[in-house]
Formats: C-alpha cells, sequence, structure tokens
C-alpha cells in the first residue's frame, strides 16, 4: 500500500467510523430490547418481522469480537473452538480457562442462532 492509499484509508476511517459504531450500538440496543422485554419466553425468541437485518448484524458483530478474542482466522480455528464448546477440546496449555470455555460456548451458541435464523427467513421467503 502506497503512502497515499494509506493517507485516503485514514481519511476514509475517520469519516465513517463515527456512523458504523453507532449503528452497531443501534442494531444491538435493538437485540437488547426485544430480549429483555417482559414478554419475552425462556423458551422461544421470537423476531420481529422487519428486523431481521438487524438481529443478523447484530449477531455477526458480537461473533466477531468474539471470534478475535478465540483467536479464530480459519475454518479450523473454529472447528477448535466447536469442539472446545462440545467438553472435547482443551486449552494449550491443558489448563482450564473457564473465560475462554465460557466464550467458545457463546460463539458456538451465537452460531447456532444465526443459522437458525438464516434458515427460518429462508423457509419464510419459500412460503413454509
Amino acid at each position: 500500500m502506497s503512502h497515499d492509499d494509506a493517507r485516503l484509508s485514514a481519511e476514509l476511517r475517520a469519516l465513517t467510523e463515527d456512523s458504523v459504531r453507532s449503528g452497531k450500538v443501534s442494531r444491538l440496543e435493538v437485540v437488547w430490547r426485544e430480549l429483555s422485554a417482559p414478554e419475552v419466553h425462556a423458551d422461544a425468541v421470537v423476531v420481529p418481522t422487519g428486523a431481521e437485518g438487524d438481529w443478523l448484524a447484530a449477531l455477526t458483530d458480537v461473533r466477531l469480537v468474539i471470534a478475535t478474542r478465540l483467536g479464530i482466522s480459519d475454518e479450523a480455528d473454529a472447528e477448535a473452538v466447536y469442539d472446545r464448546a462440545q467438553g472435547d477440546g482443551a486449552s494449550p496449555e491443558g489448563e482450564p480457562d473457564e473465560v475462554t470455555d465460557a466464550l467458545a460456548t457463546m460463539y458456538a451458541a451465537l452460531t447456532w442462532w444465526q443459522e437458525s435464523l438464516l434458515d427460518a427467513m429462508s423457509r419464510t421467503r419459500r412460503g413454509r
């Protein structure tokens, strides 16, 4: 990357960073409000029609943060995290690491939730 490209990238980031960040916060707030609503039942989460995009984006944002923390950079890393979430993996040092175990479980759960939402949206579009 040339010096001019780096400068242009920095300028673009400066112009868009606040709006990107506020969009992420806004989507997370939508999901949080829905999950915190008194009428939400523990056995089911109903994503309101029209809010699916916000939910998918919010789940992606959280998964990306957790993936970074877990060091996921490719499919093999992700598979190791899924194994760990199922109790089949261990920390590299062989010592239990409750925080990493919890993050692995959260990552796997969010992945499942996101896939479930995409599947439900696909079924709805096909009229099932």
